[in-house]
């Protein structure tokens, strides 16, 4: 058994050791396994702490919700991707459960010249209308953003944008600016829709996953369900919405014939008739920048 008053300042014991030289080894060893330690807290710590300030990459990945309960609720996602545009990088840790952040006096920040919030003037929206949506953002039941704060006592939102580690997509940052300055919620519901279905994860031999576009069908009605939308009196809506997407160089279309049987009614029999279909496909981050929207048509 071991006096604790032969351990050195390390808690090792002195009189188990049988030179200085091996006490010297032993103590710079344990010094800097604890130098070690301390850098590895700081470094987590640095890497898990939600960022501040602006978004310094140029393009970069941003993730949006998929899931179809946020999908169908009254959620602007035209302002949730202007939001998303300004949060930040949480760390590691937090990427890993699908959550960026956003502090409150950013989300909050007046435009220069008038004396409203930027996002509200970037979406040409009224002051009162932006805090509508906040309000909708903030809903404990949809679940979406948790507000938190650091050690400091400053407030942010923690904007989790995966369910159940999945129901996202990412988008180019410079795409998703096109979207929420060119168009509207629904149109950037159904293209993350469009986003999340036409998409494959393929494996590699190494065990790596990477992803790839696919074409296929879609109906209308499918699409107008997953976005909230009653189905017969908005096909309409939804074909113009796809048009435009196809004309900004988001989507490409290929028209197609669909059989479809129907039952005579006079004759009791069975006919085959053939309707115009499409099928979709993603546009490539390559296609979309090189994309000439005046002549898309």
């Amino acid at each position: 058994m071991t006096n604790n008053n032969n351990l050195d300042i390390f808690g090792l014991p002195m009189d188990d050791i049988d030179t200085e030289r091996e006490k010297e080894i032993i103590r710079a060893e344990a010094k800097a396994q604890k130098e070690a330690n301390l850098d590895l807290d700081r470094q987590w710590k640095e890497e898990n702490t939600p960022k501040k300030g602006i978004v310094t990459k140029e393009v970069w990945d941003v993730p949006i919700p998929t899931h179809k309960d946020i999908m169908m609720s009254d959620l602007d996602y035209q302002f949730l991707g202007a939001v998303l545009l300004n949060s930040n990088y949480g760390g590691k840790a937090n990427n890993m459960y699908g959550e960026r952040f956003i502090y409150k006096n950013k989300l909050w920040a007046l435009d220069d010249e008038e004396n409203v919030p930027k996002i509200a003037k970037e979406l040409k929206i009224s002051e009162s209308t932006f805090k509508r949506r906040i309000k909708t953002l903030l809903n404990v039941k949809l679940g979406i953003v948790e507000i938190c704060n650091n050690e400091d006592g400053e407030i942010f939102y923690k904007i989790k944008y995966a369910t159940d580690y999945k129901y996202f997509i990412t988008i180019k940052s410079d795409m998703l600016d096109e979207l929420v300055t060119s168009t509207n919620s629904n149109m950037i519901k159904l293209y993350a829709l469009m986003h999340y279905n036409l998409t494959e994860s393929v494996m590699a031999e190494d065990g790596t996953y990477s992803y790839k576009y696919i074409r296929k069908q879609m109906t209308y009605d499918y699409m107008l369900e997953q976005i909230g939308y009653a189905k017969s009196l908005n096909r309409n809506k939804v074909k113009t919405m796809l048009n435009s997407l196809r004309k900004l160089g988001f989507i490409k279309m290929y028209e197609i014939d669909t059989p479809i049987r129907k039952i005579d009614k006079a004759t009791n029999t069975e006919k085959i008739l053939t309707v115009k279909g499409y099928e979709y496909e993603l546009c490539t981050y390559e296609e979309w920048l090189k994309i000439d929207r005046a002549t898309n048509n």
